[in-house]
């Protein structure tokens, strides 16, 4: 009988008192990338991508196809994982990749080896990253160099880096691109989808992993969006790829920029800042916009809102949490201005290549009425999307990632194996809140204890949000 643990249960055993402390680093020098523990490892030895060499973009590609390898290395650090790592061999790939006005350009992708490596398997895993610093990209979040920078370290990327393990401790080979391109421009419209794809070609091309391997996609919240990009724009852009599949979780189908609704939504909450980090990531793509911010922006808050120019996904959400962030603006009539999705374009999803939808019904990040709408009408396009709804009432966005990513990576387990599902939609329905034992196992205690803090931390913050949005009420 498979064994789970209730995370209600490991909440219970975990008071404040015994929640593991962050790791002691030694400065020893030792830069093997094979270590089993990151506890030992001097963090201070890596460049920040931003200042790396590596990450230049060559000037001499424009003729070179989508997904050349351009340089490859071991990453300069191990990863930042605190107990056992399933991975044998981290390399770094700088490959070239096709920008919005079909120009070449280039970015990095992370490719891991297992140590029981399948090599007919390749998963490309899409993080969710809130963001607009290329220091703050997987390539450089999921090493323990990262954490020598308080302001860059970002647990919320080592959780994610948990889930690559799991994949890894299966034999399947992992790859995780900097989908945001050189730049981080994650919002741009095509960029991030074909930086997914051509990962895949660059890593089957690296001689690591069978030239001819299945691969697969998954990816949670704005990496899930990504995803499902990717799993649009293959057909046209890269129709060579084997994609047995793609699970995809707490995803928006379109991840537009910031509007009023969703600024008054998140505004006061423990998702607030979601208003800086998005208006920056618009503003990337769209200097035009940040003109218009700039004008509107009062000059004594300038400093705390350019804040995600320079930090990553916790440092900005512990910097802006219950903050009434629209207060420091004389006027945000700029929220009016930003664009909808134009849905008359939209790209069928490939009746090929089946999906696994994983949502819960109480996300407030991602609305789960409006994405189960939006499936249902590809699915009478053809698609085949297996929906698995948690209808938990205490599952937050964050909470949710941790809980359903062993079911996903279950599903994509199948597929490796040759599992032919259903054609067509089904949906699933269920309101357990377990984490699986066989995931738990994989890990020591400390990270046992640090998960049951995150999803703690995660229920929390949605019963936070739920009371600031109960007084606009």
């Amino acid at each position: 009988m498979r064994q789970t643990f209730l995370w209600t249960f490991l909440l219970a055993v975990c008071s404040a008192d015994n929640l593991s402390q962050p790791t002691t680093i030694n400065n020893n020098n030792n830069n093997n990338n094979n270590n089993n523990s990151s506890s030992s490892i001097d963090i201070t030895t890596a460049v920040l991508p931003s200042q790396d060499d590596f990450y230049n973009v060559p000037h001499n590609i424009s003729n070179l196809p989508p997904g050349t390898m351009l340089r490859s290395r071991k990453a300069p650090s191990p990863l930042a994982v605190s107990d056992t790592n399933y991975a044998a061999e981290t390399y770094q790939l700088l490959y070239t990749t096709t920008d919005e006005d079909n120009s070449n350009t280039a970015t990095v992708a992370t490719l891991l080896i297992p140590r029981n490596a399948n090599r007919s398997t390749l998963i490309s895993f899409q993080t969710a990253v809130h963001t607009v610093t290329i220091d703050c990209a997987p390539s450089f979040s999921f090493l323990n160099a990262s954490r020598a920078y308080p302001s860059l370290d970002s647990p919320t990327s080592q959780v994610q880096l948990l889930f690559v393990q799991v994949a890894l401790s299966r034999g399947f080979n992992v790859v995780v691109p900097d989908f945001g391109g050189p730049n981080a421009t994650i919002l741009k419209d095509k960029l991030p989808e074909h930086a997914v794809l051509d990962s895949l070609r660059a890593a089957l091309d690296s001689g690591l992993v069978d030239e001819n391997a299945t691969a697969a996609l998954w990816g949670y919240s704005g990496g899930g969006t990504i995803t499902f990009r990717a799993v649009q724009a293959q057909p046209e852009y890269a129709p060579e790829l084997r994609l047995a599949g793609a699970a995809i979780g707490g995803a928006p189908i379109y991840m537009n920029p910031l509007d009023r609704q969703r600024a008054l939504m998140v505004n006061k909450s423990p998702y607030a800042a979601f208003i800086p980090i998005l208006i920056h990531m618009y503003a990337a793509i769209r200097p035009e916009f940040l003109a218009v911010v700039n004008d509107m922006l009062k000059p004594e808050y300038r400093e705390k809102f350019d804040l995600p120019l320079h930090q990553c996904t916790d440092g900005n959400f512990n910097s802006f949490s219950n903050l009434d962030v629209l207060s420091w603006f004389r006027d945000t009539s700029f929220l009016d201005i930003t664009p909808t999705p134009d849905e008359s374009t939209k790209l069928k999803i490939p009746s090929d290549i089946p999906i696994y939808w994983y949502h819960a019904t109480a996300d407030l990040l991602a609305d789960f009425h409006d994405t189960s709408r939006r499936l249902e009408g590809f699915c009478s396009d053809g698609a085949s999307i297996t929906q698995l709804i948690n209808t938990g009432h205490d599952l937050s966005h964050t909470s949710f990632a941790i809980v359903g990513a062993f079911g996903a990576l279950r599903w994509l387990a199948d597929r490796f194996a040759g599992v032919v599902p259903d054609k067509g939609c089904s949906k699933k329905t269920t309101e357990s809140m377990e984490l699986d034992g066989e995931f738990l196992a994989l890990f020591t205690d400390d990270v046992r204890r640090n998960l049951a803090s995150t999803l703690y931390k995660g229920k929390m913050d949605l019963l936070a949000a739920r009371r600031a949005l109960s007084l606009l009420e």
